[in-house]
């Protein structure tokens, strides 16, 4: 899917300039609360939740690159 400067400009907002992981598997912050690094210029990547949910807002959410890298599995 291709990301839109749009989406990344809606996703930036929606976050309110901060990294949106939850994830329980995520090394860098405690489990089960949100990250609190801030997301700067060139510092943060589109995660999206689930493949089948496209381009959907619901489906986006901006990462911190250390969250990004702790959770992002390459698909097979």
């Amino acid at each position: 899917m291709k990301i839109t400067d749009k989406m990344r400009a809606d996703a930036l907002e929606r976050s309110g300039r901060r990294c949106e992981c939850l994830s329980g598997n995520c090394r860098h912050h405690r489990k089960g609360g949100r990250c609190k690094h801030g997301l700067r210029e060139g510092q943060w990547k589109i995660y999206w939740r689930t493949e089948a949910g496209g381009n959907n807002p619901w489906n986006i959410e901006a990462w911190c690159l250390e969250c990004f890298s702790n959770n992002y599995e390459v698909p097979q």
